[in-house]
């Protein structure tokens, strides 16, 4: 190899170290339909008693939580940035501008999870969560700004607020605090009891709800800009743009309100779910 070569080589070699100290290099091969792809992962597992309580906060970004039958959180995360269009290798971002996952346990019973940002309002900070957590649990306080939100088989209390996007709940059974500011609720929910009470909130957007035929229930629904529908065989009183609808002999408390979209309430048919598969779990 002659001298001039050789200085080539070593200088490119220098290059590529000094680069690497200070920045991620990652091959891309990712196709995401939101134009993101991953620049780094977080995973933590952690044994966790059922019973206790989980929460979240996030600025944008996919948020999955879903229970199994382990006594564990375990948590995976993506943290996002935008894709490039032109190079299949890209220099990215000093780590310290990368979004952080700061995780507080307290005591054997509570678990919370919050997306730090180097911008105060969080700009650019997109983290995708997927997290599976012990079946009886609290969802409580899952907040974010944009992005789907998908809750399902959880045997007890969920909270979620979100700003812009869709939440879809699924197979839970226990009391529900959901809103969003734009976007859609769609909620499947089973063995209501007399003292569930289910609050969703949307301001532009439609509503979902399905509940199982037997349900008791007393519903109060308003959605002065568009329309209610029910497939329960049910009186409804309308009051000043409020339909109430009892459904058995009253019981658990649930309150809808669409300001800018529809309201459909609708029966869960039986192959809606593997019912050999599906377990209720007492909340006592």
């Amino acid at each position: 190899m002659s001298i001039a070569k050789f200085c080539l080589y070593s200088l490119f070699l220098f290059l590529l170290i000094v680069l690497s100290a200070s920045c991620i290099v990652r091959i891309i091969d990712y196709s995401d339909p939101r134009g993101l792809m991953p620049i780094e992962d977080y995973y933590r597992n952690i044994r966790f008693s059922p019973g206790g309580v989980v929460s979240l906060k996030n600025f944008d970004g996919i948020i999955e939580v879903t229970g199994w039958d382990r006594n564990e959180v375990d948590i995976y995360a993506e943290k996002m940035i935008p894709r490039s269009e032109e190079a299949q290798v890209r220099f990215m971002m000093p780590k310290n501008d990368i979004a952080q996952i700061d995780l507080e346990r307290y005591g054997d019973e509570n678990i919370s999870i919050n997306t730090k940002s180097a911008s105060e309002e969080g700009e650019d900070t997109v983290v995708d969560y997927y997290i599976k957590t012990p079946r009886h649990i609290n969802i409580q306080d899952v907040l974010a700004r944009n992005g789907d939100i998908f809750i399902a088989d959880i045997y007890g209390s969920v909270s979620v607020k979100l700003e812009q996007g869709n939440i879809d709940i699924d197979n839970v059974s226990g009391s529900l605090d959901a809103s969003v500011i734009n976007g859609s609720v769609q909620a499947c929910l089973y063995d209501v009891r007399e003292e569930d009470v289910i609050s969703i909130h949307v301001q532009e957007g439609d509503i979902i709800l399905f509940l199982e035929k037997s349900v008791a229930a007393s519903i109060r629904a308003y959605c002065p800009e568009g329309e209610f529908s029910s497939e329960f065989d049910a009186d409804r009183l309308e009051e000043e743009n409020e339909i109430h609808v009892q459904l058995g002999s009253g019981g658990a408390s649930i309150y809808l309100t669409a300001l800018n979209g529809h309201i459909h309430i609708k029966i869960i048919e039986p192959d809606q779910t593997d019912m050999e598969s599906f377990i209720y779990l007492s909340r006592e």
